[in-house]
């Protein structure tokens, strides 16, 4: 849909326009309003998603594996969306209020094997939840990957600012930042990724290659 409107001449239309969760009571008139919005066009969105897939693609995710984000709703998130649909890939939504104890159950359950995370949000410290869980996090050389015994399927966990991904600070060796990602990207040609979603089933929601 997205490569759709760009290539019918609106690329510069806006797609969504988002709005972050702080209020200032003070904007439009005392009527109050987001502390801040972004929007973002058609083809600005074409190519952040179509990075994030390569981005993907290069870690050696693909068909059917499992991709969790445990965030609050941010433009990473829907970023990550759009580029999971475009390699056939299943995003798998983790509620951002649970605890430890709680996420150990939905990573199990869920088998994830990358995670993408934020660092924090108010009093919910989800790199050190993630450490409590994880402890090889403080060591472990995340170029690679995580090998535990109570999360076997789980290899990678991204750690990102959602106001400024590229400057993403790295909280323990074990974690890998955008950065990085960017690298990995840098291997998947356009042509690769292009050949990789043409050869999805549009009719057909994307299954864990397991369950086939």
């Amino acid at each position: 849909e997205v490569d759709r409107h760009v290539l019918g001449g609106r690329g510069n239309h806006p797609a969504f326009v988002f709005e972050g969760d702080r209020w200032d009571p003070s904007k439009n008139d005392g009527r109050g309003g987001p502390v801040f919005e972004i929007e973002i066009d058609y083809r600005r969105l074409l190519v952040e998603t179509v990075l994030r897939a390569e981005v993907l693609s290069g870690l050696g995710l693909g068909k059917g594996d499992r991709i969790g984000i445990w965030s609050t709703n941010n433009i990473e998130w829907l970023l990550l969306q759009m580029a999971t649909a475009r390699i056939g890939a299943l995003l798998v939504n983790i509620n951002p209020a649970y605890r430890a104890r709680e996420l150990a159950y939905a990573l199990q359950r869920s088998k994830v094997q990358c995670l993408f995370t934020i660092p924090a949000f108010r009093s919910s410290d989800y790199v050190a939840m993630l450490v409590e869980l994880l402890p090889e996090l403080h060591t472990a050389d995340a170029a690679a990957g995580l090998h535990n015994a109570d999360f076997p399927q789980l290899r990678r966990i991204v750690v990102f600012d959602p106001v400024d991904p590229a400057h993403t600070r790295r909280p323990y060796p074990g974690f890998l930042t955008w950065p990085e990602l960017l690298a990995a990207g840098k291997t998947v040609s356009a042509e690769a990724l292009q050949e990789i979603t043409a050869s999805l089933d549009r009719d057909r929601c994307a299954r864990p290659d397991t369950a086939a």
